[in-house]
Parts: structure tokens; C-alpha cells; sequence
């Protein structure tokens, strides 16, 4: 559902914009954006636990264990080199596009069609890692994010294939990732490895932004591709090394 409304607003918002003028994309967020507060007001939540038994569970919550470490890294890793490949494509492939000629809407298109390849990725491989083992899905996405970054380069006709190929690569990548930190943290800790999880992917996120914005204005707008080809590519031969299950741990 994420992934559908990054497909669906990307689309519409090129629409509008290339219309009406960026203007109508902005007044589009604030309609949805009141809606959706339409929506949780009407919800009725159920709260759970009250505030003593929360707070008494937090108290008594066991650190992250040192042999949840490696897995832990592992994970935080991938995380912050999968979101400097994210964050490059939707922080400045627009402009990188814009650039070489394409227009609002078709930029719009072509993120549109990354998403429906994400959403699809996200459907089907975390399926088939549940069977074959993570780092059997997660080497060939790794690698596969290294070749579509480096097609980003080149750009012309083979920009459309790199999104496509990012699109598949990044999909798989996101939800396998985060079964291997379930498969390998205990239950009560899960949040607690998720919320470093996050921390390194908001990192990748800094770093895209910052170091990405400084190779394209600084020498060339294909630069940060180069750069998260690289990144892609040690990513991956690090996770080479990585013990793998052939199936997840049970949920106990």
C-alpha cells in the first residue's frame, strides 16, 4: 500500500503539474493529507496494555544480545546502502531527468513504473526468500542495484530498463532485510533492532543528499550514480560473507 501511493501520486502529480503548475501537486497532498485525518479520527483504536504493564514490560526488556550483532550490522549495512540508492532515485533523479530533456509527466511515469516493479518485488521475493534463504535473494538484488545504478550513467535509451531493474532490486532488498533482523533478534528486541535498522537508513538517506548533490553540481549529474554503484557493489560483496540459513528461524 505504501509502494501504491508512491505509484499513484507520482503519476497524478505529474498530471497536474504539467497542467496546472506545481501548485495543484501541493494543494493534491493537502486534500489527501485532510482526508486521511478524516479517516483516523472515525477509527476506533484499541489501546492494549495499560500504561504500568507498558511500562513494567520496558523495564524489564533485555538488551540486544552480542550474538544478534553481526546479523544486527549486517542488516544496518544494507539498509543504509539500499536508502542511498532510494533516496538518490526520488531526491534527484527528477532533476537528473529533467536535465536530459524529459518532461514533469514522464519523469512522473517513470516513477510510477519503479514503484509498480517495487510493489511487485515486494510481493513475490520476500515469498521466495522465506523458502530459499535472505542472502540468496539479497546478493543477486545487491548486485543487481550495482548494474542498474550503472546503467543510470549511461542514461539515454537505458535509463527506462535502470528504473525498472532498480525498481525489482530495491523491492526485494526492503522487506528481506528486515526478515533478517526477525529471524535473528529475539521478539522483545525486534523494535529496538528495527529502530537502528531505521537509523541507518535515514544515514543512507543523509549521505544520498548530501555527498550526491555535491558530485552532481560540484562535476557531473551522473556522478551519484557512480557513487551508488559503488556503494551497491561493496555492499553486496560484503553480504557474500554472510552466513546464511537455508530457512528462517521458527517464531517462538
Amino acid at each position: 500500500m505504501y509502494g501504491s501511493g508512491f505509484a499513484c501520486g507520482t503519476l497524478v502529480s505529474g498530471v497536474l503539474v504539467e497542467n496546472h503548475g506545481y501548485q495543484s501537486a501541493f494543494l493534491l497532498y493537502l486534500l489527501v493529507s485532510f482526508l486521511s485525518l478524516l479517516l483516523i479520527s472515525t477509527l476506533r483504536l484499541n489501546h492494549g496494555k495499560s500504561h504500568s504493564e507498558a511500562v513494567e514490560q520496558f523495564m524489564n526488556c533485555e538488551p540486544i544480545r552480542p550474538r544478534h550483532t553481526p546479523t544486527l550490522l549486517y542488516s544496518c549495512l544494507i539498509s543504509a546502502v539500499y536508502s542511498v540508492v532510494l533516496a538518490t532515485v526520488l531526491f534527484l533523479f527528477p532533476a537528473y531527468a529533467k536535465e536530459m530533456g524529459y518532461g514533469v509527466f514522464s519523469i512522473g511515469l517513470m516513477l510510477t513504473v519503479f514503484w509498480i516493479f517495487r510493489i511487485t518485488s515486494f510481493l513475490t521475493l520476500g515469498h521466495v526468500s522465506d523458502t530459499i534463504g535472505r542472502k540468496t535473494v539479497l546478493v543477486p538484488a545487491l548486485a543487481a542495484m550495482t548494474v542498474a545504478s550503472a546503467l543510470l550513467v549511461l542514461g539515454g535509451l537505458t535509463l527506462f530498463s535502470s528504473i525498472v531493474l532498480l525498481g525489482v532490486s530495491t523491492g526485494a532488498i526492503f522487506p528481506v532485510t528486515i526478515a533478517l533482523i526477525s529471524d535473528n533478534v529475539s521478539r522483545n528486541q525486534r523494535c529496538t533492532a528495527m529502530g537502528y535498522f531505521e537509523a541507518a537508513s535515514a544515514g543512507g538517506q543523509m549521505v544520498a543528499s548530501l555527498i550526491g548533490g555535491f558530485l552532481a553540481q560540484m562535476f557531473d549529474p551522473r556522478y551519484p550514480y557512480v557513487f551508488c554503484a559503488f556503494v551497491s557493489l561493496i555492499c553486496a560483496l560484503a553480504v557474500i560473507k554472510m552466513k546464511n540459513r537455508a530457512k528462517p528461524l521458527p517464531t517462538t
